[in-house]
């Protein structure tokens, strides 16, 4: 947290203290060894400048994660880009969308070396820094390179920790590993019918107890089949890993959502029209 923040709002809060009052709690008591500050240090708060590194156009933090030069800053410059952060000015105004793939591109013609880093920034990650550990499984997902496919499934395939917040109700860490391995299993998915890298892993992939990566591997690893006769011969070897209590996931299929058909509607909405009236509602009987 901010202190500048604190410090002006707990001024703000002593400021309409009377001046006899905020003198007293200036006071230095013998029993208590904590200094408290006087009303004008508290009105005036960290005096410090700090940096919104939020707003288009603010440099990038440091980030160590990635090595100096030109690909490194390429990579840096991606992980703003994915959260719509713009790194120069040039950027203030432009489509965040636009700014995304052109990054993209940018990677994609790079080749194998960017894999190589995403794979050793993802290794030197914190743990518990999940929306950094998925963004970058995202960013090799979004190269459709090949070469990733040997990371991706060894991010897909790791062991899920042991819980890290049993005392936090409202966050599970088993969660936030599922769903960066979710993601992994998805780009094995779609790397399966360019590299045999990816298909084993998801064969592997598609016995896990844990239904969310089964069915990403299940629906990866048949739509990799380049013919129906393959599918069948892939959906049979699936079922000799799969429990019968979770076979149907081999026969699940997904709909376009543009392919299902939606009700007529008019071409102009009349509001004004209403329905007839159905009659006076119930009233209670007042007279008891």
């Amino acid at each position: 947290m901010n202190t500048a923040w604190l410090g002006l709002a707990f001024g703000a809060c002593c400021a309409c203290l009377p001046l006899g009052l905020m003198a007293q709690t200036a006071r230095h008591p013998p029993e208590n060894p904590i200094e408290l500050k006087t009303g004008k240090e508290l009105l005036r708060g960290d005096a410090r400048e700090t940096t919104d590194t939020a707003r288009p156009g603010t440099p990038a933090a440091t980030d160590t994660t990635f090595p100096r030069g030109p690909l490194g800053d390429l990579l840096r410059a991606h992980m703003l880009a994915m959260v719509g952060v713009g790194t120069d000015a040039q950027q203030k105004y432009q489509d965040a969308e636009n700014a995304y793939q052109a990054s993209l591109r940018a990677l994609r013609e790079k080749g194998p070396e960017v894999v190589k880093l995403l794979a050793n920034a993802y290794a030197r990650t914190p743990v518990d820094d999940y929306f950094r550990r998925w963004a970058l499984v995202e960013t090799l997902r979004e190269l459709h390179n090949p070469e990733a496919a040997a990371t991706l499934a060894s991010i897909a395939t790791s062991a899920i920790p042991a819980e890290r917040y049993k005392n936090d109700a409202e966050r599970s860490s088993i969660d936030e590993e599922l769903q960066i391995r979710v993601n992994a299993v998805e780009a094995l998915g779609e790397l399966a019918g360019k590299s045999k890298a990816a298909e084993s892993p998801l064969l592997e992939l598609a016995g896990s107890p844990h239904i969310g990566i089964q069915r990403a591997a299940i629906r990866g690893y048949l739509a990799a089949a380049a013919a129906p006769e393959e599918r069948r011969s892939r959906a049979a070897r699936l079922e000799r890993v799969i429990p019968a209590e979770r076979r149907s996931l081999i026969s699940l299929e997904t709909t376009d959502v543009k392919s299902v058909p939606h009700p007529a509607m008019p071409e102009k909405f009349e509001i004004d029209k209403r329905r007839k009236p159905e009659g006076e509602p119930p009233r209670a009987n007042p007279k008891r």
